[in-house]
């Protein structure tokens, strides 16, 4: 990833955080840097199996980019300084990792109480699915997505369009640009939540029958 040359735009100033690793993340945080935030990715210092994609460079252009590995304190001290100077930090693991990993909405609001902290999952914090993997094919399934393709045979089949993690990343930047609104006015962030299954469901509805 390489930073783009200094630009205006309507979300110049504005700091992001990207802890995220996959598609919703990225693509919310893209169109952040797109309007001129200034967007930093933290990754592992163990890759990404997405790097060699040419998705991935599209989805993190115009993005900064530090390793850092969280089980080290160090690094960990690292990144809880990023977000104390940042405006928006987001993350994207299931329900608890984060907080296991010491970068939990109650971790970085200590750091900076006025922090816009959002938060990816695949089926939302609770229930009884709030633990499986954020796969798109499995989120399609279980939304009903793949059940409006129209194929070869009859029953479900794959949709083309990872409509999950679009809707999903759609959601998550409605809720991180409402957001300063409201700190304008009280003076202290919050912490928003979006799942991939509600992106899938806010696509599909208005094409339900």
């Amino acid at each position: 990833m390489h930073a783009k040359d200094p630009v205006s735009g309507p979300l110049a100033g504005i700091k992001v955080v990207d802890l995220t690793r996959g598609m919703p993340g990225a693509i919310a945080t893209m169109l952040l840097a797109d309007y001129g935030a200034d967007v930093l990715k933290l990754q592992n210092p163990s890759g990404n199996l997405l790097e060699s994609s040419a998705a991935f460079r599209v989805w993190n252009r115009s993005k900064k980019s530090v390793a850092l590995d969280l089980s080290q304190p160090e690094d960990l001290r690292a990144s809880l300084g990023l977000a104390r100077d940042a405006d928006v930090f987001l993350e994207a693991f299931r329900p608890g990792a984060a907080e296991r990993l010491g970068v939990g909405y109650s971790a970085i609001k200590d750091a900076d109480p006025g922090i816009i902290y959002c938060a990816i999952s695949a089926f939302g914090s609770s229930g009884p699915w709030a633990h499986r993997h954020g796969y798109e094919g499995l989120v399609s399934a279980a939304s009903g997505t793949m059940t409006d393709q129209v194929g070869v045979r009859d029953g479900p089949m794959f949709c083309s369009i990872p409509m999950a993690s679009i809707g999903a990343s759609m959601l998550a930047l409605h809720g991180i640009l409402a957001s300063p609104h409201v700190r304008n006015i009280c003076g202290i962030g919050q912490k928003v939540e979006t799942s991939m299954y509600q992106g899938a469901m806010a696509i599909r509805s208005p094409i339900l029958p």
